[in-house]
């Protein structure tokens, strides 16, 4: 990636692209983990926790598409909150029974 690349992927003062929330951080970290052993679970579990933990206090949002089921607090920190309520008011423009559900839910806006 080119400098320049970088730095016009960080443009989006006004929020005008949800999907580029956090796009000013410096760093992104993601861990994947991957094991052969099926009965490793446990202690390979255990160690991204433990790394989650500890890097807790240094992070700043988080990335929508590396989310798992981890409830609707942390799909609020995917975005800034006034693109949140501008998304939640479009959901419950065209999606107000939250039909569209099996995913990273943004909540339609309660009238």
């Amino acid at each position: 990636m080119h400098e320049r690349d970088g730095i016009a992927t960080a443009r989006n003062r006004d929020g005008a692209r949800p999907w580029r929330a956090h796009r000013d951080k410096r760093v992104l970290t993601a861990l994947i983990g991957m094991w052969e052993d099926p009965t490793d679970w446990s202690r390979q579990h255990d160690w991204v926790e433990r790394y989650y933990r500890a890097m807790w206090p240094y992070g700043d949002g988080v990335y929508v598409n590396f989310l798992a089921d981890e409830g609707a607090g942390r799909i609020r920190e995917a975005y800034p909150a006034a693109t949140y309520e501008r998304l939640a008011r479009i959901k419950a423009q065209y999606d107000p029974t939250n039909f569209f559900r099996l995913n990273q839910n943004i909540q339609p806006l309660a009238k």
